[in-house]
């Protein structure tokens, strides 16, 4: 009896504990609406791609004595909820500051590279910020991405290759309906295996409303490889200097059944037209066929 009264009195205090956390982050919600006009403009997005890297990336830009994280690093403005309002979105972001190096601040949410409608919401929301694109083998990344699906239990296909098949049945017509700020598919955010890989087509996309200049493209082995270089040269990009780290890790890495060499051949041949596209519009090649 007395193990059921403490495992009892164990759970009334988990509760109260969710109840308090629940209470806090809706006083900290309201107070941050309450002073977006004082808040942090965001000066940069980490705008994708899924499955390549970004949350290391974001958690290394944070490493800088000059970078303000805000409250979420993801935060969906842009693709999710963009029929919100503005001040909703600078709630998220420190206070304006003069103290100390603070200069810039930013979020991250790898879906804005592949929704169609998010290039000219922020063009019109943030006319002046800069982008960040990480992007990884295309091939690695619709297999890393099949099985985080199949992970969280989304994907109901026991075959990579099957669902490869039913993508484009999945996704007919959502990128037409998502032009609509209320409109969601949860088809086109977590199916699309193939489609987010085609980053020639997405980054033409961005390019109809950003210069490339204000855009750096970054490959995700280069960053877990060099990650000290890599990060020096997103400093020089974003004009901050003052890296604090001194070790990368890994963030949200998965482990998962190797692809075939057959079928990791069939997808390098789909993806190389689109590459090759890719790398004529940002002027680099990546060596992911290698």
């Amino acid at each position: 009896m007395a193990r059921i009264r403490v495992r009892k009195l164990a759970t009334r205090g988990l509760k109260g504990l969710v109840r308090a956390g629940r209470a806090w982050f809706g006083v900290r919600r309201v107070a941050g609406y309450a002073t977006a006009g004082n808040r942090m403009v965001p000066g940069v997005l980490v705008i994708g791609a899924q499955k390549s890297g970004t949350t290391s990336l974001f958690r290394y830009l944070c490493g800088f004595e000059e970078f303000a994280r805000p409250e979420r690093f993801e935060l969906h403005y842009f693709d999710m909820n963009y029929y919100r309002d503005y001040r909703w979105y600078l709630s998220h972001f420190p206070l304006g500051t003069n103290r100390g190096t603070v200069r810039i601040t930013g979020e991250k949410t790898p879906y804005y590279l592949f929704h169609p409608a998010v290039p000219a919401r922020v063009k019109a929301t943030l006319p002046g910020v800069k982008l960040i694109a990480v992007l990884r083998d295309p091939v690695k990344r619709a297999y890393s991405h099949y099985h985080h699906n199949r992970k969280l239990g989304l994907e109901p296909e026991p075959s990579f290759l099957r669902a490869l098949e039913r993508e484009e049945e999945r996704l007919a017509g959502a990128a037409d309906r998502l032009l609509d700020p209320l409109a969601e598919s949860k088809a086109h955010q977590y199916f699309s295996y193939l489609s987010r890989g085609r980053y020639g087509e997405q980054m033409q996309r961005w390019l109809e409303y950003f210069p490339m200049d204000r855009i750096l493209v970054l490959s995700s082995s280069e960053l877990f490889r060099e990650p000290r270089r890599v990060m020096e040269q997103v400093g020089t990009f974003l004009g901050i200097q003052r890296l604090r780290l001194t070790e990368f890790g890994v963030h949200t890495s998965t482990s998962y059944p190797p692809l075939s060499e057959e079928e990791r051949g069939r997808l390098a041949a789909y993806y190389r037209e689109y590459n090759e596209r890719l790398f004529e519009l940002v002027g680099r090649e990546f060596d992911w066929e290698r």
